[in-house]
């Protein structure tokens, strides 16, 4: 029914005869047989023949005499090359249109053949064709590695030898700091003549040290390795801190491999997914084809070509050792600290504080571990997603992070997360995560010396400050990917011991810090319940100074099919902790009606006072009236401050509700609910979705695949960095537990899916969702 393929070629040693005009091949009948002038061709990008055919009758492929495509080739050079012929998409002229083969990748119980030759089907050639390798002796294995470019290697071994192939990656040809964000990519091997050496675990096949394997990517790499095939990938989301691969040197896999049979055997590497570390996600190899206005190398080799090029230095950290600080001198204490001084309280997660007094100028650092043991028996976590707080008044970091505040010295910063974390500071936040697929193979907690994260701050000026930790989601490293914490609320029988302080653990000054009487730390949280218009309640906590949005959804669909014609309702809200943070004049009238009121938008009139916001609207036209259609049309969207501790509500309330229909039919009058009346809605912290969408759950970037990429795009939307997709979509496709949020534990589980391992939620399946 469908068919999209290519067609690689050596550039350096052949050129394509074939009639080409404006990168479309000019006679479709005598290269494509069978598929002919419903051929869409493209060969804009030397040395790539993409093609692509679809009939709603079909092409009929049935024996191995049908050809799908001929080529011609002049030979410009001597040298070695190589034609290679890859299936991107193949689907049968069926009532399903049946996938055999689908983003390169061959389909479950499907199959197909496509041999390639130098002489016409059925046509018997007068000499023997030139054979891969050289014939081999007895008991010897001639084994070629390919590169990308087509270039052959062949070494010869005695059944019983070991050797290693080296991979190389160079991507300065597209982006000079040659940095990786995304790399997604195989490599194959004859099993029956080669036995890869590289430990594997038994049951799933992962790659045991990936660090020897990949140096480069390091524990960053997901990878296993079944049947013939070891598949990778990785993804290091920072803008211009993703893997550096510069040089000739750097090595994407080394493997090992010993020969178990004679005769020939081949080992070929190949790229899925090639994407840049820089601001624009820049794609150099998509879906298996190299990217017009790209380059890149990628060479095969018997032999270590050497020493990895250093990575980039991240600015060096203010040196600090407190095995030799000198402590503090005891000074009484005062109400307010002295003018140049600035009195410093840190919060541990369970909100255990500590305090110390600095003088402006200083630089100290702050240590925060975590222990999870007491509750995870290996004490090893899967993901995390948490932030640290700082007081930017009195504070500024003193990390190093570059122009948009991305940390660069992640490995200092997150002693046993590293190169994985992902982080940014802005606006007094440090917002951070991390996440590994493997199972009972993640980051380990399992002491009170464990560090989660060390941070270093400058006193910039005199008064009083804090800094404190909180932790927003967290999962064990188990097959369940048992969750910690979620939604910032550790979860019921989870113990974690946490400890904040001015010191390493371990260490212990000679004297006492200068401590302050304990003291009950002030609240600083509100806890607000919101009310919809049926009176059900929804309640959640802030701190003093959040602002959040309340949406407010409202159903008339049942008793008012056509719309409604008129409304009048209210919204009130407790003012002893909440303040309206919607734009409003100089009486109270609310500006930015469309926001605020989605349907009823210009239509509407609303007045925030004393607590009240008192809205209506109306709409004339018979049968044409505000549509309210389902659990999702929102009535109201409001945006409040928590301006002080303690308890509040929101609640909704509507007067008048009048259908659009000839009657004028009440169905709500002065404030209640007419008899056979039946309205929908609900208030919520959260956007509601449109009820019935379908959608690819993983697919954050709606390209209809699900990718590393779409990893990349959840870490840094995790970490408020920039992605270049629709935010709306990501939240929807990338809540893959459908917890309501799209989180760092989210991107852990398309990464397991990616390596082929078990999931429990339908990655990689169109799905619907309300």
């Amino acid at each position: 029914g469908s068919i999209t393929a290519a067609q690689k070629y050596t550039t350096s040693v052949l050129e394509l005869a074939d009639t080409v005009n404006n990168g479309e091949i000019v006679d479709l009948t005598s290269v494509f047989p069978i598929t002919k002038t419903n051929t869409v061709t493209n060969c804009k990008t030397a040395g790539l023949i993409k093609y692509s055919a679809s009939s709603a009758n079909g092409f009929l492929f049935s024996d191995d005499n049908c050809q799908l495509i001929k080529t011609k080739y002049n030979v410009t050079a001597n040298g070695f090359a190589d034609i290679r012929n890859s299936m991107i998409v193949l689907a049968a002229a069926d009532e399903d249109a049946t996938r055999i083969v689908f983003s390169g990748e061959t389909q479950p119980g499907k199959s197909y053949n496509m041999p390639a030759s130098f002489y016409p089907p059925g046509e018997a050639p007068t000499e023997a064709p030139p054979t891969e390798a050289p014939p081999t002796e007895p008991g010897k294995l001639n084994v070629t590695i390919i590169g990308l470019d087509g270039t052959q290697t062949v070494q010869s071994y005695n059944i019983g030898d070991e050797f290693t192939v080296y991979t190389m990656l160079d991507i300065t040809g597209t982006l000079a700091n040659g940095q990786v964000a995304d790399v997604d990519g195989s490599q194959t091997f004859d099993t029956a003549k080669l036995q890869l050496t590289d430990a594997v675990t038994p049951d799933t096949g992962e790659i045991v040290n990936k660090t020897a394997m990949f140096p480069i990517l390091g524990d960053s790499a997901v990878a296993s390795a079944k049947n013939g095939t070891i598949k990778f990938n990785a993804s290091k989301p920072g803008i211009n801190n993703g893997f550096v691969f510069n040089s000739d040197k750097s090595k994407l896999i080394v493997t090992n491999y010993k020969v178990v049979a004679d005769g020939n055997a081949t080992v070929r590497t190949s790229l899925k997914t090639l994407v840049g570390a820089d601001a624009d996600v820049t794609k150099i190899v998509y879906k298996g084809v190299d990217q017009p206005g790209t380059s890149y190398n990628m060479y095969e080799s018997f032999t270590d070509p050497g020493v990895e090029p250093t990575q980039p230095e991240t600015q060096p950290a203010p040196t600090e050792e407190p095995a030799t600080e000198e402590p503090p001198t005891e000074e009484p204490p005062t109400e307010e600290p002295p003018t140049d001084k600035a009195k410093i309280t840190i919060y541990d997660i369970n909100g255990n504080s500590t305090q110390k007094t600095f003088d402006v100028g200083t630089t100290f650092t702050v240590y925060t571990s975590f222990d999870v043991s007491e509750t995870v028996e290996s004490g090893m976590i899967s993901s995390i997603s948490a932030s640290q707080t700082f007081s930017t008044d009195v504070l500024e970091t003193a990390d190093s992070i570059d122009s948009i505040g991305v940390v660069q010295n992640t490995t200092e910063m997150f002693p046993v997360f590293g190169a994985q974390a992902t982080a940014k500071i802005a606006d007094g936040i440090n917002k951070y995560n991390a996440s590994t697929p493997y199972i009972n193979n993640g980051f380990l907690f399992n002491s009170d010396d464990c560090l989660l994260i060390v941070t270093k701050y400058t006193v910039t000026a005199a008064g009083t400050g804090e800094i404190r930790n909180a932790i927003t989601t967290c999962a064990a490293a188990d097959m369940a990917l048992t969750r910690l914490v979620s939604k910032g609320v550790i979860q019921p029988g989870v113990v974690l011991t946490n400890r904040t302080d001015f010191y390493p653990p371990g260490y212990e000054p000679t004297e006492a810090p200068a401590t302050e009487p304990p003291t009950e730390p002030p609240v600083t949280t509100a806890d607000i319940t919101i009310y919809d218009v049926n009176g059900h309640g929804t309640t959640k906590t802030y701190n003093v100074g959040d602002t959040f949005t309340v949406y407010t959804t409202f159903d008339a669909s049942k008793n008012a099919p056509n719309g409604i014609s008129s409304i009048n309702a209210t919204q009130t809200f407790s003012t002893d902790v909440l303040e309206s943070a919607d734009t409003v004049d100089r009486s109270g009238l609310i500006t930015d009606l469309n926001t605020v009121f989605p349907i009823l938008g210009e239509n509407a009139v609303a007045r925030v006072t004393d607590g009240t916001i008192k809205y209506n609207a109306s709409k004339p036209g018979v049968n044409d009236g505000f549509a309210f259609n389902d659990e999702s049309d929102l009535l109201i969207v409001t945006k409040y401050t928590v301006t002080a501790a303690g308890t509040g509500e929101v609640r909704n309330a509507i007067t008048t509700c009048v259908a659009s229909d000839l009657s004028l039919t009440r169905l709500v009058d002065k404030g209640v609910v007419q008899p056979g009346v039946e309205l929908g809605g609900i208030a919520s912290f959260t956007k509601p979705e449109p009820l019935g969408d379908t959608f690819l759950l993983g697919d954050v970037d709606d390209n209809g695949e699900v990718e590393s990429f779409d990893v990349t795009y959840i870490q840094r939307y995790d970490a408020y960095m920039d992605v270049p997709c629709d935010l709306a979509i990501l939240e929807r496709n990338g809540d893959v537990d459908d917890n309501g949020y799209t989180e760092v534990i989210d991107a852990t589980y398309i990464q397991r899916w990616l390596s082929y391992m078990d999931v429990p939620y339908p990655v990689g399946e169109y799905i619907t969702r309300d």
